[in-house]
């Protein structure tokens, strides 16, 4: 492949950062907010905006690349062999809209299906995360700050680790949590939510997987999982957390070769402590019923 054809993970960081000044400038702004499925599936203009800037401009410098993005792209829509910008302009849309610091923009490159690199930027703390498939998994706290190499905190146990948790609550808050797929999604999201109340250090919800596997991915958060997730909140962090001694799977433990697509995601800081939380949690697929 050509030079022209091939990013590098600088690229990837430049363009984190002309995206993270338009979600930084409107953050204090009076914001015009709509609806996707419910009342809790929220778009702003913003996410709209920073999704067409940077397909624009990756166009632009990558004219034959794919997109799979969270504004643009079909609930069907999956990472194909071809090369492909993974991208959620603003993971953690809630947060923006009601100020809440805790949102970022999410940027991966795949080919082959593999994620090869991969830039998370939260605007509003200025903290960033970025990883290149084989070259560990950097912290920046603050432009202009020197780049921190990361670890996860290697916890092996449950009953020590900090875990962050997400749940779908777009469906919950939709018509489809009064049919048997959404009473069963909700009995699933309550039991594993008491398991960690009686087995975990402590429970915390962020409201971005993006940042949340981040987290992991650090040492601020020993354990993440959710169900609902699509490929754009997660695919920039997967890389981050495997580069940084991570790894993740299916809330089962199984590691599908579409895990992207499964809609929902088991990440922590070490194996031993994976295959304690599978074996605790409560599976469901997805896509049951559907």
């Amino acid at each position: 492949m050509a030079a022209a054809s091939t990013p590098t993970i600088d690229y990837l960081i430049d363009i984190s950062r002309q995206a993270g000044k338009l979600i930084r400038d409107a953050y204090h702004r009076a914001k015009h907010v709509d609806c996707k499925v419910s009342a809790a599936d929220l778009v702003t203009e913003t996410d709209v905006a920073v999704e067409r800037f940077l397909i624009e401009r990756i166009a632009s410098s990558f004219p034959t690349h794919k997109f799979l993005a969270e504004e643009s792209s079909r609930e069907d829509d999956q990472l194909s062999s071809d090369p492909t910008w993974v991208i959620d302009p603003i993971d953690g849309t809630t947060n923006f809209v009601c100020t809440f610091p805790q949102c970022a923009t999410s940027i991966a490159f795949a080919m082959d299906k593999e994620i090869r690199l991969a830039c998370v930027f939260n605007p509003i703390t200025d903290e960033m995360w970025y990883a290149s498939l084989g070259n560990g998994a950097y912290y920046v706290p603050a432009e202009g700050s020197e780049a921190v190499k990361i670890h996860t905190s290697g916890k092996t146990e449950l009953g020590d680790s900090l875990v962050s948790l997400g749940y779908n609550v777009p469906l919950l808050r939709s018509d489809q949590r009064d049919t048997n797929r959404g009473r069963r999604i909700a009995e699933v999201v309550c039991k594993n939510h008491r398991m960690l109340m009686y087995n975990s250090r402590d429970i915390r919800r962020v409201g971005s997987a993006a940042i949340d596997l981040c987290y992991v991915a650090m040492g601020r958060e020993d354990c993440y999982f959710e169900l609902g997730i699509k490929e754009w909140d997660i695919a920039a962090g997967v890389l981050i957390l495997s580069e940084a001694g991570g790894c993740y799977s299916l809330i089962n433990g199984e590691k599908p070769d579409d895990l992207l697509h499964r809609r929902q995601i088991l990440a922590c800081a070490s194996e031993a402590l994976r295959t304690e939380m599978s074996s605790k949690l409560e599976y469901i697929d997805w896509w049951e019923g559907l």
